[in-house]
């Protein structure tokens, strides 16, 4: 029977907080919600392209953490969007509201092996 190790995320976590550029985040508008997607990829770096693809950020920008979690930051609009260059200054200047988007996930690596079910009692 064939065996594949491969890296996975089950879910990944988003947390959203109203941020300001002269007072940093304010407290309000606070919102966390699981986000349902489980990516798969034979290596680690893989695993972090993808989960940078899937959020919208370049792959530089996702933090190794702890034991096995990987995040990212990044300012979005209320629709869930990145900023873009206009926005951003916008947003420096007070004119514009934005979100600090915290993105975890959790990293497993997994072996999967085929089963003869005619074996099987």
């Amino acid at each position: 029977m064939n065996k594949k190790t491969y890296y996975q995320i089950e879910g990944i976590f988003k947390d959203i907080e109203e941020d300001t550029f002269d007072r940093g985040c304010t407290g309000l508008e606070i919102s966390s919600y699981p986000i349902n997607i489980n990516i798969e990829a034979a290596t680690l770096e893989e695993l972090k392209h993808e989960f940078a693809y899937h959020i919208g950020v370049p792959v530089k920008d996702i933090d190794v953490g702890p034991e096995n979690i990987l995040a990212v930051q990044q300012l979005e609009d209320r629709n869930g969007f990145g900023l873009d260059d206009i926005e951003l200054k916008s947003w420096k200047r007070g004119k514009y509201k934005a979100y600090l988007c915290t993105y975890t996930a959790y990293v497993y690596k997994t072996t999967k092996e085929e089963v003869d079910l005619s074996t099987q009692a």
